[in-house]
């Protein structure tokens, strides 16, 4: 089995010069966990929940509100983005993805092709439906 037949191919993503805000916004109310970050439709960057809560003041702070609401609006997303992670390309072994998202203690791994454009991404969620599939779920 290989990557592509897994992924998710319909991925949402983000720009360098996107604020903060628009991150906290897309992955609260859409419940992603993991945003690539793109130039034209090149893989640049990826912006992780894990990152955003990295950033967040906290809540024994009595002015934590206002810092927070400053962070995310005046931060942007290549200021904070992940440069350097684990990348698959659609014709991958599935195992072998699956083995350096375990080793790497990663929640997901961008699909890219040859000339490095992302293609879809591979999350422990399309992984754990597999696995669900294979035990005879639905």
């Amino acid at each position: 089995m290989l990557v592509k037949d897994v992924m998710t191919t319909d991925v949402v993503t983000l720009t360098g010069d996107q604020s903060l805000a628009l991150v906290e916004e897309g992955l609260g109310k859409m419940h992603f966990r993991h945003l690539p970050v793109v130039e034209d439709k090149k893989l640049v960057g990826l912006v992780t929940h894990r990152d955003m809560l990295r950033l967040t003041a906290s809540p024994l702070d009595a002015q934590s509100k206002m810092r927070e609401d400053n962070l995310l609006e005046y931060t942007y997303v290549r200021d904070v983005m992940r440069t350097e992670f684990p990348t698959a390309l659609e014709d991958t072994p599935l195992v072998k993805a699956a083995t350096a998202m375990r080793d790497e203690k990663t929640g997901c791994i961008p699909v890219i092709d040859d000339d490095g454009n992302l293609c879809g991404i591979l999350t422990m969620t399309d992984l754990i439906s597999l696995a669900i599939r294979f035990l005879g779920g639905k």
